[in-house]
């Protein structure tokens, strides 16, 4: 049995984002905005054909205008 993972080059960064839904791309957006280093890995292969968040509250809104 051969190891799939042997060819995979190691990455150091200070934090690293598993999943890029809405969480994960708001957690990457504040650390760009601050300047500090990270990487967001996804798991699946291939875009969603729907939006995963089907309820919100103003929070989220009131969060993002912050970069405007």
């Amino acid at each position: 049995m051969s190891d799939t993972h042997s060819h995979t080059p190691e990455i150091e960064v200070p934090v690293l984002i598993v999943g890029a839904g809405p969480a994960g791309l708001v957690a990457s957006l504040s650390l760009a905005r601050h300047g500090v280093g990270h990487l967001t890995v996804e798991g699946t292969r291939r875009p969603h054909t729907r939006p995963g968040l089907t309820l919100s509250t103003s929070a989220p809104s009131r969060f993002c205008e912050r970069w405007a």
